[in-house]
């Protein structure tokens, strides 16, 4: 077995055979020149243990200066005429030196040392690069275990990604890292984290379209892309982009399911949650062993982003959830408090329809009298039939259809009001009913559209003192567009913080007025049902003390 190759490049014949035959005998392969003509490719393009030559010969000198600038430096040994020529080879990077005349057992030996110089050369720099290679592998599994030790124990996404973003930079030695999500509701990319440039440089929550941009790309098609420079990513300031000379983008991967092919083969269904950036101003690539790392952390990354995504929604259900438990709570007190005032109003009429009516039966109460139970029970019995109504008119308008036509809002508003005249002057209430003359008309169903005029007209009534006002008129909106209906009372007025709830099914200001004015808290619900219902709207405007304003906008009639 041969101990190593051996490139002779001398100009004597004689000193050549005679140096070939004693390495020879020590198991070297020698092979033989005899100038420095073609000598430098035969050294560049073959693996040679030691090459010793002679400087004496045509371009010597130029291919000792060659060899020792070769990748790796080739280990000369030269041959040379005096030890006075000696300091100036290895100055210019010869290993050792032999004299002639050549003595036999001395060239075995130099030959022999260089060549154990070479193999402990080649086994330490292995050894170094080993070392290294080690040592950056350590560096790569650390940066995992703090990208995976930040994801389990980080909750802010943010966080996350700024940190694995951090870790990355530092183990592969980049200037710039991205991090973009994926909007799935508009399928939209946005930039959520970057590091290594000025914030004011990078559109940060900026949403652009998957089929704008490289990442885009990255993300549709679900695999990494590595390139040269890179055009203008629309995340990213032109200049950044300018000064690019390389970049990756991996995908951020998420486990979906598992899919089986026709052969029955297994395989992983990967959903794409955004992409990973990693852009350097440097002319070196990434290393295969730095790709796979980026792989790996993108995969992790999706992981991180899809537990976030879903605390999200756990969190939004969640609240969602308490405010749907809220409102129940609320409305079976409402429910509550309704049942109670419906009992009352109908608890107190009934009671006094069957005394009458006990007395009617006895015979005990003349003429005059009978007359007056008789129309007191009418009356009774006419209040519980408008209750009873108004209670299943708000669990049927939904349901029933409209019976719409085009309408005069004069003849509406005059209609109501003649509903409620009769009521405004029990109570001592003056109710005055006006309208400009030339409104536009509007579309709608002139039952409901007059009994939510009345409820309003009606509720004004309810809370007015005697003597006081209460107005009703009715106009067009500047762009003639609307017509407004208003009914404006002097009465006990509603406390602000109450007045986005009077509208709510089964609500009462305060249970303990609704027993003093009467009613159930249906009446202003059943309004704003037949107002919304007609696409209109109902507003209030009230202080306490003062009075309220109710406003009821309907379309203007367009056919």
């Amino acid at each position: 077995m041969s101990q190593g190759r051996i490139l002779l490049v001398d100009g004597d014949p004689l000193e050549a055979q005679c140096f070939c035959d004693v390495l020879r005998k020590s198991d070297y392969e020698v092979v033989t020149l005899p100038d420095g003509d073609g000598a430098l490719d035969t050294l560049s393009t073959e693996d040679w243990t030691v090459a010793v030559l002679d400087l004496k010969v045509r371009d010597g000198e130029a291919l000792l200066e060659e060899a020792v600038t070769l990748a790796p430096p080739r280990p000369v040994v030269v041959l040379l005429e005096t030890v006075g020529e000696a300091a100036a080879a290895l100055e210019r990077g010869a290993w050792g030196y032999l004299l002639r005349p050549l003595d036999p057992d001395l060239a075995r030996l130099v030959v022999s040392r260089v060549y154990r110089w070479v193999r402990v050369k080649t086994e330490l720099e292995h050894s170094v690069r080993e070392q290294e290679e080690l040592r950056k592998q350590v560096h790569r599994l650390r940066a995992l275990n703090r990208v995976s030790h930040a994801i389990g124990h980080a909750f802010e996404l943010n966080t996350i990604l700024e940190h694995s973003t951090a870790v990355l930079l530092d183990v592969i030695e980049r200037e710039v890292a991205v991090v973009l999500l994926l909007n799935p509701t508009t399928s939209h990319l946005y930039v959520a984290t970057a590091r290594g440039v000025p914030k004011e440089r990078v559109r940060f929550h900026q949403p652009f379209p998957l089929h704008d941009s490289i990442a885009g790309r990255v993300v549709i098609e679900g695999r990494m892309e590595v390139g040269h420079g890179v055009p203008a990513e629309p995340y990213l300031d032109p200049e950044i982009c300018a000064e690019v000379k390389n970049y990756v983008l991996v995908p951020l991967c998420v486990t979906e399911g598992i899919t089986w092919d026709s052969d029955r083969e297994r395989g992983t269904k990967l959903a794409v949650v955004g992409a990973l950036g990693i852009f350097s101003h440097r002319d070196e690539p990434c290393t295969p062993e730095d790709l796979a790392l980026l792989s790996t952390i993108g995969n992790q990354l999706g992981v991180a982003v899809t537990r976030a995504q879903y605390a999200a929604d756990l969190r939004q259900a969640n609240v969602q959830l308490e405010a749907a438990n809220a409102e129940l709570r609320h409305l079976d007190i409402m429910r509550g408090q309704f049942i109670q005032n419906v009992a009352h109003e109908l608890r107190t009429p009934l009671a006094l329809v069957r005394g009458y009516i006990e007395l009617l039966a006895q015979g005990v109460l003349d003429e005059e009298q009978r007359k007056h139970a008789i129309t007191v029970a009418r009356e009774r019995i006419v209040a519980l039939t408008k209750l009873v109504e108004a209670i299943t008119t708000l669990q049927d308008i939904k349901a029933e259809p409209l019976e719409k036509a085009p309408l005069a809002p004069q003849h509406l508003l005059q209609t109501a009001c003649r509903r409620v005249q009769q009521r405004a002057r029990a109570q001592g209430i003056t109710l005055t009913c006006t309208s400009c003359e030339d409104l536009p008309m509007i579309q709608g169903d002139f039952v409901r559209l007059t009994e939510a005029l009345h409820q309003l007209l009606d509720n004004a009534c309810k809370f007015s003192d005697p003597g006081s006002m209460v107005y009703a008129w009715a106009e067009a909106s500047p762009d003639r567009q609307s017509v407004v209906f208003y009914v404006r009372d002097e009465g006990i007025g509603i406390p602000e913080e109450e007045q986005n709830r009077i509208f709510e099914r089964f609500y009462q200001v305060d249970g303990s007025a609704a027993r003093r004015y009467g009613g159930t808290g249906l009446g202003l619900a059943l309004a704003k049902e037949i107002v919304e219902a007609h696409a209109g709207q109902i507003t209030v405007k009230s202080r306490v003390g003062e009075g309220s304003t109710f406003a009821i906008m309907l379309p203007a009639f367009s056919g």
